[in-house]
């Protein structure tokens, strides 16, 4: 009676003990599992970070050639405006010359 006591309680301890081993083995399989979702998130997040990198190289490139863009437009526009003066001035001295040509052809046909 005694040994069969003590037999069903290391049967019982046996169970208790594969038991908390499968126990076990789950939790180190859930630990695995979220390692390996942890890497690859990390993976993940590098290569965001890298290409967030790279777009934002490519955006201070380009906003550089806009700066250059913007700075010769206003050289162009500043050129344009001195132009536009000029030709008003030459105009004006033009329209002199024109009157003056005119009061002379005037005057010489007065003589006539």
């Amino acid at each position: 009676v005694l040994i069969r006591s003590l037999r069903k309680e290391l049967e019982a301890q046996q169970h208790k003990i594969e038991k908390q081993g499968r126990e076990l083995d789950a939790k180190i399989s859930d630990a695995n599992n979220a390692q390996n979702r942890a890497k690859a998130a990390s993976s993940e997040a590098e290569e965001t970070t890298s290409k967030l990198s790279l777009l934002t190289k490519k955006n201070l490139v380009i906003s550089d050639r806009l700066l250059e863009a913007e700075s010769q437009a206003h050289k162009y526009q500043q050129l344009a405006t001195e132009h536009a003066k000029i030709i008003k001035t030459l105009r004006l001295q033009q329209r002199g010359q024109d009157s003056k040509i005119k009061k002379i052809f005037a005057s010489l046909n007065e003589r006539k």
